[in-house]
């Protein structure tokens, strides 16, 4: 049942965008999505103040609140005015509800810490992705409209492995193909994982069915460097995990989502090469990154010089703000609204909206959270541990080339399995302590 429920509130509060409804919709709806909060108030009471126990975890709350600051300051012109309050409302109700979920998961006394638990962690969200599958099979047309509405060229993975013309495709249930493709590879680095962590076979089948979806889900949205990624930070996992050097995954965190952009600028004369042909949609497909090496070198023009305004941001499309994308009719001609695309990497958007003090905390949260899945490796030995690991891995080392945080999907799902990880720990804590009290007791009993 708790698995149900996540799935629909997943499904409902993620997929709904207050842009494509009309105004009775705007004032109905966010009473209708605030209900399950009314009645779950004192879980989510309780739940607060499970993960307010360690002041560690008010870099959470922090960060919740940079983002609300951010979607209030929204520069988005294609939305009512009102817009940026009811995205910050369904946000705060989307913490809430993760935060009620896992609660009532953990405080059942199910602290059975098994391949079922952490299953259930990558299933919840994978129902995007079946579904989709399911649309895409099916030949159904997607009922939310893309960002970009023009053809965006034939899908290179199916012309590569498989010798066919297959146009590429968004999901569905997401606005734009990159931020679909971004969360197909979340989902599959999660399996793939699994598949090499988990004990039981019915999981490490269900793992394997999940990775095939995911597989063929690229095929339609073709977005290369997820799925490469995908498998890099999976395979990086788990050498981190049995070498125990996970804290190591900070630097390739800094390294890639910081530098990636001025690796690209650097080094694109030698992606001229043939070597590259196969995989590019274009001529210089490869060589400037699919059109980002001309974003960031806009972005980096902007950000190279300290401004007042980099402090806490320009606000939710802050690249439009700051004047970064008016350039970007030279590259994105045929796309409608081009000045509101992002800078396609997670430091740069998060600098242009949330500020030098976003990012930090952003780092902060994250360097905190490996350090407990450091902690709680070396104390219990739990390899499944990797897919959290992976997981973290992967969303910054694609947000080197993606601005993974403005797509709604992947951002939604940052934050469940951020939750999902920091319950892990309070409750990890308090089952440790359970464990070593009743180890106490018992010793006492037989003097």
């Amino acid at each position: 049942m708790r698995v149900l429920f996540g799935i629909i509130f997943t499904l409902v509060i993620t997929t709904f965008d207050f842009s494509n409804v009309d105004s009775l919709m705007k004032m109905v709806l966010p009473v209708l999505l605030v209900m399950p909060v009314f009645f779950g108030f004192k879980i989510f009471l309780k739940a607060k103040n499970a993960i307010t126990t360690d002041g560690k975890n008010y870099l959470y709350f922090g960060l919740v609140f940079i983002f609300i600051l951010s979607f209030l300051r929204t520069n988005n012109y294609m939305v009512s005015d009102y817009y940026g309050v009811l995205k910050s409302l369904k946000f705060i109700l989307y913490v809430a509800c993760c935060m009620i979920f896992y609660f009532s998961y953990f405080n059942k006394g199910l602290l059975i810490f098994d391949d079922k638990f952490y299953f259930r962690i990558i299933i919840i969200p994978s129902s995007f992705i079946f579904i989709s599958t399911i649309l895409y099979v099916t030949g159904a047309d997607p009922f939310y409209n893309n960002l970009n509405d023009f053809s965006v060229g034939k899908s290179v993975l199916a012309s590569t492995f498989f010798k066919s013309e297959i146009e590429r495709k968004g999901s569905p249930l997401s606005v734009g193909i990159n931020g679909y493709g971004v969360y197909v590879g979340a989902i599959l680095t999660m399996s793939l994982t699994a598949l090499f962590t988990m004990k039981s076979k019915k999981y490490r089948f269900f793992s394997i069915l999940l990775v095939l979806i995911c597989l063929l889900n690229f095929i339609y949205v073709d977005t290369r460097s997820a799925l490469i990624w995908s498998v890099f930070s999976a395979f990086i996992s788990l050498i981190l995990i049995v070498s125990r050097r996970i804290l190591f995954s900070k630097i390739l965190i800094v390294l890639f989502s910081t530098i990636m952009p001025f690796v690209l600028i650097g080094a694109s004369f030698l992606l001229r090469s043939e070597v590259f042909s196969v995989l590019s949609r274009s001529d210089n497909d490869i060589e400037t990154g699919n059109n980002r090496l001309y974003i960031w070198i806009s972005s980096w023009i902007e950000l190279k010089e300290m401004k007042k305004e980099h402090i806490f941001g320009y606000g939710e499309y802050g690249q439009k703000a700051a004047g970064v994308s008016k350039d970007f009719d030279k590259i994105f001609s045929q796309s409608q609204n081009y000045d509101l695309l992002t800078t396609h990497n997670i430091v740069f958007q998060t600098i242009l909206d949330s500020g030098y003090v976003g990012l930090i905390l952003l780092f902060l949260l994250v360097f905190l959270i490996l350090n407990m899945i450091n902690s709680l490796y070396r104390r219990h030995q739990d390899k499944n541990l990797a897919i959290f690991l992976a997981f973290i891995l992967y969303f910054f080392l694609v947000g080197g080339a993606e601005a993974n945080l403005t797509h709604r999907l992947s951002f939604h799902l940052f934050w469940f399995i951020l939750t999902g990880i920091l319950f892990f720990r309070v409750f990890y804590t308090k089952k440790t302590e359970l464990e070593s009290r009743t180890n106490l007791l018992n010793q006492s009993n037989d003097l």
